[in-house]
């Protein structure tokens, strides 16, 4: 990290030239790369001439031994270059020394990579219409390890959706649904099912609870009563609908709990098709899905969500279709017809972000 007047004699070998501390920042689009901050760090000052910066070019690998995600085998040029740095405000360039455990080498590649195509996507184009060119998580595990107490689980689950980013998929309600629910069915699985080895992972559109314990499938408890974890999951099928799936899997040691955004996801997925694939005189089947999701994109008019309706008609009584992309009037229209809902449209991320309690 750069930013200090004085330096451990290690580290002056590594510090960042001023034209690769440039680089970074504009890179980052002079701002705070880690997503849950992203605040400016430049701006005319405030009592003279000049550009004042709360800004650092921080080392993704320490810049010397004994500082974090030290990495002995690196070329030493390499230490120094643009490619193992990132830009980001003075409070979390100082925090990501302080717990490397956290803040891990890859982690910190993601917030970099995600920082520099949100700045390219942005560029040139007015703040009210600025929307995230990516919304998928960036790819992040994180272990609970020995926390067991209720605020410890609260501070883990609060830190890893921050860190991956994921208030830029779910916004509002939908984020806090998500992050009640992470919290109640870990809780759950500590107290109640001797639950070890707890880790969370993010991966693009879904992020996966897996533990080794007993086993639980967390989906009956939305038909069972209870304040804790019956509450949460009946309050995540409210707020997210049929565009959040809840996939569990038990093979005998692990437990794993899988989050899948489908709406963001889109057909590219299992139990997913396009909606022009459904416009033709062939028959489509889906195998093996109790919902099917159908997402339509491009110009659309009644007729074209009836014909598509024809074909969801030949589909098994058991299956049901979540139609997604459709405008208001179509919506309206489509909900009419059986075994057949549309997904809500889904909101831009807040202008503020939740913060760690």
């Amino acid at each position: 990290m750069s930013g200090n007047s004085t330096r451990p004699p290690g580290r002056a070998a590594a510090e960042f030239s001023e034209a690769v501390k440039s680089q970074l920042a504009a890179e980052a689009g002079y701002r705070c790369a880690n997503p849950a901050c992203l605040a400016a760090t430049h701006a005319a000052g405030a009592t003279q001439a000049g550009v004042g910066k709360v800004g650092q070019a921080a080392h993704i690998s320490a810049a010397a031994e004994g500082f974090a995600r030290w990495q002995p085998g690196m070329d030493p040029q390499v230490r120094k270059s643009a490619a193992n740095g990132i830009w980001l405000c003075n409070v979390h360039a100082r925090e990501i020394d302080i717990d490397e455990h956290r803040f891990t080498t890859s982690l910190l590649h993601g917030w970099k990579r995600r920082a520099r195509r949100r700045a390219l996507t942005s560029r040139g184009v007015p703040a009210r219409e600025v929307v995230p060119d990516v919304r998928a998580m960036i790819r992040h595990a994180s272990w609970l390890g020995d926390k067991t107490s209720t605020s410890e689980i609260h501070l883990f689950v609060a830190r890893f959706l921050n860190d991956v980013g994921a208030h830029w998929l779910w916004s509002g309600t939908a984020y806090d649904a998500v992050r009640m629910a992470l919290y109640e069915l870990i809780l759950n699985a500590v107290q109640h099912g001797e639950a070890t080895h707890l880790h969370l992972r993010a991966r693009g559109y879904r992020i996966d609870l897996a533990y080794v314990g007993s086993d639980f499938d967390p989906n009956v408890l939305v038909e069972m009563e209870g304040n804790g974890g019956s509450q949460a999951m009946r309050h995540l099928r409210g707020t997210l609908g049929e565009t959040m799936s809840v996939a569990y899997t038990h093979n005998g040691t692990v437990a794993t709990v899988r989050f899948i955004d489908v709406g963001s996801a889109g057909p590219n997925q299992p139990c997913a098709l396009r909606g022009r694939d459904l416009r033709g005189p062939w028959t489509v089947r889906v195998e093996n899905c109790d919902v099917v999701h159908v997402f339509f994109s491009g110009l659309l008019s009644f007729s074209d969500v009836g014909a598509v309706h024809r074909q969801l008609v030949a589909m098994p009584p058991t299956q049901r279709a979540v139609l997604h992309g459709l405008s208001a009037p179509l919506a309206e229209f489509a909900t009419q017809l059986p075994n057949v809902s549309v997904a809500p449209t889904r909101s831009r991320p807040p202008a503020s972000f939740p913060r760690e309690p």
